[in-house]
């Protein structure tokens, strides 16, 4: 995706998108024409990578505080969405660090 939150559902696993990335970009492509957003460089794979590294880093850091997965989700959520408020598809950061919390160890 190019400025927009990866749509994330019930059956998405943090694993399986971190492990996507790295095929996508052993691909080594120059131009992305993503599912939404506007085409753009091979870089988008990294910018959505880091992301995502960066919810799974949220997630186990609220996981330990002891903080509950729906907690977790909807804080994430918010902070995120904070971050890049013009971005759609926020809804998917929940599935996402529901994902990486039950996902943590």
């Amino acid at each position: 995706m190019n400025d927009s939150f990866l749509a994330a559902n019930t059956a998405s696993s943090m694993k399986a998108w971190l492990a996507a990335f790295d095929r996508f970009e052993a691909l080594k492509p120059k131009i992305i024409v993503p599912a939404h957003g506007a085409v753009g460089e091979g870089t988008l794979i990294a910018s959505n990578r880091s992301l995502m590294q960066r919810v799974q880093a949220r997630a186990r850091e609220l996981k330990s505080q002891g903080r509950s997965a729906d907690d977790a989700a909807a804080t994430i959520q918010a902070e995120f969405q904070a971050e890049h408020p013009n971005w759609p598809r926020a809804n998917g950061l929940a599935w996402a660090a529901r994902s990486a919390y039950t996902e943590a160890q």
